[in-house]
């Protein structure tokens, strides 16, 4: 009995012990985990200030985002301003993109309403490119037909239309509205190379004719040969020529001319015959 009843007392020394043992190193780490986070807060404390001024910036970036939802929603379902419409959308898209500086807490919800504006806009965007490619299409057939042949009379006024209207059409989407601009002023330019082919041709032969007429009225205007070239029955006489050789030209044959100038001097013989007589 006695044996036992020391063991039990031996044990329940060696417990108390153990226990001591044990609030001692609780009682040591305890002053360890102080010191710890003691340390932590005084190195943390210089980056309160960065800490503080990110959760601005987080806060204005989520209003920001919030702005843009709020443009979306107040776009009328009528809406024809396009242009509006194309700029809220990169408002979105750029909003996307910049979800990171927003806190982690509230980029799942902002990222799915996000998306979901996004899909709308692009499905009335999409509508009216659309629209827009098949009017530009109508207007490339047009132009190329304008080129096909010879270019009709008005033919410049037509291309002037033409682009007035490509113009009224409205702008697609960039791919798409480049390589139907290509093929629009390709066939414009194949039709004004044309008119201005035959522009060249018609002042070419402008050109010719008046250096033909340049030509012939100096060569009529030489004093020497005059109306030379010009023959009405018989050569006419030259300016300047004597009256003489001019009466001798003119005068048909046995005419007045002759005649007229024989009878003066005939006359005089006759006064002579006249005189004999009369002696």
């Amino acid at each position: 009995m006695r044996v036992g009843f020391s063991s039990a007392v031996a044990g329940k020394s060696r417990l108390d012990a153990a226990e001591g043992h044990a609030a001692a190193a609780a009682h040591a780490d305890h002053g360890w985990s102080r010191r710890f986070h003691a340390a932590c807060r005084r190195a943390l404390e210089p980056a309160k200030s960065y800490f503080k001024k990110r959760q601005e910036l987080r806060k204005a970036h989520a209003q920001e985002v919030a702005s843009a939802l709020e443009a979306v929603r107040t776009i009328p379902d009528d809406s024809q301003d396009w242009a509006s419409i194309a700029k809220t959308r990169h408002t979105v898209v750029d909003a996307l993109r910049s979800l990171d500086r927003i806190d982690p807490h509230e980029r799942k919800a902002l990222a799915k309403n996000l998306k979901a504006a996004l899909t709308s806009l692009d499905a009335r965007l999409d509508s009216r490119y659309a629209d827009i490619e098949k009017r530009k299409a109508a207007l490339i057939a047009e132009a190329e037909a304008l080129a096909g042949g010879e270019p009709p009379r008005g033919a410049a006024a037509a291309a002037r239309e033409l682009q007035q209207r490509w113009r009224d059409a409205g702008n697609g989407r960039r791919d798409r509205d480049q390589a139907q601009w290509k093929a629009f002023r390709a066939a414009l330019d194949a039709m004004f190379g044309k008119l201005d082919a035959e522009r060249s041709q018609r002042t070419a032969r402008d050109a010719e004719s008046r250096s033909r007429a340049t030509a012939l009225c100096a060569e009529l205007e030489l004093p020497d040969r005059g109306l030379r070239h010009l023959e009405v029955g018989r050569p006419l006489a030259l300016e300047g020529a004597g009256q003489e050789d001019a009466g001798a030209e003119v005068a048909p044959a046995g005419g007045e001319v002759g005649g007229g100038r024989r009878p003066r001097a005939g006359a005089g013989d006759r006064r002579s015959g006249q005189g004999g007589q009369s002696d």
